[in-house]
């Protein structure tokens, strides 16, 4: 069986009391109250260190959300830029099936895309071999044109442009 020892005193009537420690022992002082003056540092951010990643962080976003700002719109000049390469690819092959030359313009609109499309004999002495070319096929040489202009807004300036030429003998 286990002793049991009384750390008391007894007192006059033979009760045990309990023995007390007075507050101005130290080490109950430090043991029992925490210290906010020690020298150790405790867990977490001051103020300073949290306003500092704050700045750090809205900075980085910020500089994020100008990029994306700046991919978006890009995107959207690309877009409209196949856009008006497909228009004005449609555009010289309808020139192109022509059965016979005709010299001739035709205009056309979309959206906020306008075109012209032209088929010319003229300048074509600028054109290497043109001479070998006339007399080799026995038909008539025609340089076709075709300018696609736009706008960034519905009724917008025109102000981006594809241009598409080609050369056919007909």
């Amino acid at each position: 069986m286990m002793e049991r020892r009384n750390s008391g005193k007894k007192g006059k009537e033979g009760s045990v009391q309990a023995e007390a420690h007075s507050s101005s022992d130290p080490s109950i002082h430090h043991s029992i109250i925490p210290s906010f003056h020690s020298s150790s540092r405790k867990a977490g951010f001051t103020l300073l260190e949290v306003l500092v990643a704050l700045t750090v962080f809205a900075i980085g976003a910020g500089g994020m959300l100008v990029a994306l700002g700046n991919h978006l719109r890009n995107v959207s000049y690309m877009e409209d830029q196949a856009r008006a390469v497909r228009i004005a690819s449609r555009e010289i092959n309808e020139l192109r099936r022509s059965e016979e030359y005709e010299e001739m313009e035709t205009e056309g609109a979309e959206d906020r895309f306008v075109w012209v499309a032209e088929m010319h004999s003229d300048d074509l002495s600028e054109w290497p071999a043109i001479d070998a070319i006339e007399e080799s096929s026995g038909g008539t040489p025609a340089q076709l044109r075709v300018v696609v202009r736009w706008s960034d807004a519905e009724e917008g300036e025109l102000t981006h442009q594809v241009r598409l030429e080609g050369f056919e003998v007909f």
